[in-house]
């Protein structure tokens, strides 16, 4: 991309510093300016992040060839080793940016953050499945209670 250098570029002696200017303009345009080190750091979060796809998809077919497609434990299986993937991905991509000076923003949850960390729900859609299926099981809580004529227990919530 050319460039041409103005009267204040040439008085700073900048017209030595081959990145300044177009830095420059990349900021005054709104555009964010990465340095090598910052693409390197991306480079190898991704290609940690495809390993860790490899292995679920390693997993995928390994289950595949010993279940049937039906079977609900081959899921089941398939979706702790899916989540726990996905955890990983996230905990290697913040190490590296913590090792690298990138540390991003503090989260937001906080404390929260850490208990839905801990349980798997990393988004907003693995939260919302897993309240529904809470509701559900609720509800089959006490389909069961009136089946079995138990009393319902009531919870200080």
């Amino acid at each position: 991309m050319p460039f041409s250098l103005t009267e204040e570029m040439l008085l700073d002696g900048e017209e030595d510093k081959d990145n300044v200017p177009l830095e420059r303009e990349l900021c005054q345009d709104g555009i964010e300016v990465r340095t090598e080190d910052e693409d390197a750091i991306e480079k190898q979060v991704r290609i940690a992040q495809r390993v860790i796809r490899e292995i679920t998809i390693e997993c995928d077919k390994k289950l595949a060839s010993a279940m049937r497609t039906s079977n609900p434990l081959r899921d089941e299986i398939f979706e702790v080793v899916n989540r726990q993937a996905k955890l990983a991905s996230e905990r290697i991509k913040t190490i590296i940016e913590q090792l690298s000076g990138n540390e991003q923003q503090p989260d937001p949850l906080g404390k929260d953050g850490k208990i839905l960390d801990v349980a798997g729900l990393n988004s907003a859609t693995e939260l919302e499945q897993f309240l529904d299926r809470s509701i559900e099981n609720e509800q089959r809580i006490s389909e069961i209670r009136e089946l079995l004529q138990c009393e319902s227990e009531t919870r200080s919530r």
